[in-house]
Parts: C-alpha cells; sequence; structure tokens
C-alpha cells in the first residue's frame, strides 16, 4: 500500500462570526501553507454559493471538508474536526485558524521553530486586524491568570499594544513567555491538546481560548508569544440579512451569559468577578456592531419615529436573530463530511 510523507501539524480551519472574507483567506492558507498540507475545514452555515466554493476548492487541493447547514459555535466546530482525525495519525501540532484570519508566508513553519525551540506548548502569533497600511494591533501576547487574596479568588488579564498601529510598534517586540492565546490562530502541541480535549462547548461565545489556555498550563507548560509572525484578523460585513442575524447570534445575550457562568464554574471564580463583568459588556459592544448606524434599513424597517435607544434596537435585533437559528435548526441535518481527503484513507510515512 501506498504511504505519503507526514506532515507536522494539522491546521483546523473553523467559522468566527462572518464569512466575508472566507475564501481570500482560504485561498491565502493554502498558499501560505507548505506540502504536505492537512487541513480539516470546519464550514458551520455558510451561504448555499459559499459552501459550493468550499466544496470546489476541498476536492481541487484535498483538504478535509464538513460541513453544517447550520451555524455552529466555535468549539463544537473544533471537536467535530478533532474526532475526524482522532483515529488516525495525527501530526505532533495542531494549528487552529479561524475562518477569517489572513496567514502569511512561512507563517506555519516559524511557529513551530518557536514551539521546538522554547519547548513550549502553544505558540502564538502577532495577532493584527484591518488590511494593509491601516492595520492595528489586535493581540500581542496578552497575559492571564487566576489570582487569590483572602481566599477571593479573581480573573485578571492584560493586553500590551493593545490597538496601536503595527509598525512601529513590532519592532519593540521579541519572542517572549506569554499567558494568553486567541483562536484567530495559535499552534498547540497535540498530544498535550488531546489529554484536555473535548474543547468545552459550554462555552459557546466568550473565553473559550482562555479556558484551554488555563487547562494546559495545569499541566506545567508555557505559551510562548512569537512576534515574527503577523497573522491578520479581517472583519466581515455583518449589518444585513443574515450575516447579521448570524453575527447577532454568535455574540448573543444569552451566549456570552452562558460562557461567562461555564467558566466562572471551571475555574472557582465569584459572581461579582469585576473582569466576568467587563466580558459580558464585551459581548454585547461585539454585538452592537451588526446594528450601527442606528439609521440602518434594518432599523428604518423596525422604527416609526427615528432613533430608538440601543437597548430596544438590541432586544428587536436578538429576537430576529433567535427565530432565524430556530429556523436553521429545524431545517438542518447532522454535520457531514463532504470531502474526505486521501490524507484521512492512506498510511502515513512516520
Amino acid at each position: 500500500m501506498s504511504t505519503i510523507a507526514a506532515p507536522f501539524a494539522t491546521v483546523v480551519v473553523s467559522p468566527r462570526d462572518a464569512f466575508t472574507h472566507a475564501m481570500q483567506c482560504l485561498h491565502r492558507l493554502l498558499e501560505c501553507t507548505p506540502a504536505p498540507r492537512r487541513i480539516v475545514y470546519v464550514d458551520g452555515g455558510s451561504p448555499a454559493s459559499l459552501a459550493r466554493e468550499l466544496e470546489a476548492c476541498a476536492v481541487a487541493e484535498d483538504f478535509a471538508l464538513l460541513r453544517s447547514d447550520c451555524v455552529l459555535t466555535p468549539n463544537h466546530a473544533r471537536n467535530l474536526a478533532l474526532d475526524l482525525v482522532r483515529a488516525g495519525y495525527e501530526p505532533g501540532w495542531t494549528a487552529f485558524v479561524d475562518n477569517d484570519a489572513y496567514v502569511e508566508p512561512g507563517w506555519l513553519e516559524r511557529l513551530r521553530e518557536c514551539g521546538e525551540e522554547t519547548g513550549a506548548v502553544a505558540v502564538v502569533p502577532l495577532l493584527s486586524i484591518g488590511l494593509a497600511e491601516r492595520r492595528r494591533i489586535h493581540v500581542a501576547g496578552g497575559d492571564s491568570a487566576i489570582l487569590e487574596e483572602d481566599g477571593v479568588r479573581r480573573f485578571e488579564e492584560s493586553h500590551p499594544y493593545g490597538n496601536e498601529p503595527v509598525h512601529p510598534a513590532r519592532e519593540q517586540m521579541s519572542r517572549r513567555p506569554c499567558g494568553l492565546f486567541e483562536f484567530h490562530c495559535v499552534l498547540v502541541r497535540t498530544p498535550q491538546l488531546r489529554a484536555v480535549a473535548p474543547l468545552d462547548e459550554g462555552l459557546p461565545s466568550l473565553l473559550e481560548h482562555v479556558d484551554l489556555g488555563f487547562a494546559l498550563r495545569q499541566q506545567g507548560a508555557e505559551v510562548w508569544f512569537e512576534p515574527d509572525v503577523e497573522v491578520t484578523y479581517l472583519p466581515g460585513k455583518i449589518n444585513r440579512g443574515d450575516g447579521r442575524r448570524y453575527f447577532v447570534t454568535r455574540w448573543s445575550e444569552e451566549r456570552n451569559q452562558a460562557s461567562v457562568d461555564r467558566f466562572r464554574e471551571n475555574w472557582q471564580l465569584p459572581v461579582t468577578d469585576p473582569e466576568m463583568t467587563q466580558y459580558i459588556e464585551f459581548g454585547a459592544w461585539m454585538r452592537a456592531h451588526a446594528y450601527r448606524p442606528y439609521r440602518s434599513p434594518f432599523v428604518r424597517r423596525t422604527a416609526r419615529h427615528g432613533r430608538y435607544p440601543r437597548s430596544l434596537i438590541d432586544r428587536i435585533a436578538q429576537r430576529d436573530a433567535r427565530r432565524w437559528y430556530r429556523r436553521q435548526v429545524a431545517a438542518s441535518g447532522p454535520p457531514r463530511v463532504v470531502h474526505r481527503p486521501s490524507w484521512l484513507e492512506t498510511p502515513v510515512d512516520v
């Protein structure tokens, strides 16, 4: 029986909160990821036209494509990918990449190099947001920890260089240990990942990256920041139609509160922890991007007398999104493998 060469990483691509740049980012990923590639792409509820493009690309480029007709929470999508490759040979590293992450040449090799040289359990690149010369720093090796004072536990998080222009800030950065990664892009050692898998699907919108980071660090390993690699997050268009409904569903009040409650439970944090309150506020702030400005066509259809307060707009948007999501669930079957690549069927020469 024939064999194929062994890749050093499985790359898992999962949906974040929009599909606008999905094909652009996928083509870039294929261009910048060296052969032999082992990519598992999870498509959760994309529009029919995009689903057809993804299937054609999966067949042409021979990567695994899983499809759900209903939108998926991020950790559910990642677990589907991990389940697909569980039975066969798994490379020593697993990379998680969001469907709106734009990588650069050599991204995977340089992240692995950092991991091998430092012994890190996970490596995170410099994450920026936006296009070309306007891009700004999204996350640059942030830190997170649970501290205890007088028997009271509290969560603490920090983000150096947040929202600064990438240049000249990048020139001041160096490879270093950090306490936080994001799922926009992270490389994780597969054995340690499997030891804490499956990823917690009780965290549908917030804190799933922190939860996995804490679980990995409990094993005594380190997370490292590698600024020599930059990956750019490209926000999508989310202010109309199903794109808005998906975004509002993704950041809904119910999902945000459930995530915070589950994280508190997992790490024994008090209800009064101020960082948890800030995460709820962050989720609401994210959701509000879907209905700005207030006088969008959506708002004009639901309001008679000019501008409504944000709280009412928010309630209308979430009600509309809940109805849309229930229709999706009712019309959807179970997730399925749309394209099964050759590397899932062929033994790997290790």
